[in-house]
């Protein structure tokens, strides 16, 4: 089974400025300015038609976690850096 013959509901759906605006909870120039800037992984398909995968926004999202002070704290104080 080729990737044309899955059904929809098992395709991958890309995201467009708008739904990764909301997704992030930030104003859609936000998303163009990261998009112009090579900040965020995103899909150009033309000169102004651009899309982004699900799943590699929440793996930036999750690289751009920061720890909370209490837990660097214990991590340090047990040897993890």
């Amino acid at each position: 089974m080729t990737s044309m013959d899955k059904p929809e509901s098992e395709e991958n759906v890309f995201l467009d400025y708008k739904a990764v605006a909301r997704l992030l909870g930030v104003p859609l120039g936000t998303v163009h300015g990261l998009v112009s800037q090579k900040r965020i992984p995103h899909v150009r398909l033309g000169p102004r038609f651009v899309r982004f995968d699900p799943i590699e926004i929440a793996q930036w999202l999750d690289a751009r976690k920061v720890e909370p002070i209490e837990v660097a704290r214990r991590h340090r104080r047990h040897g993890a850096h």
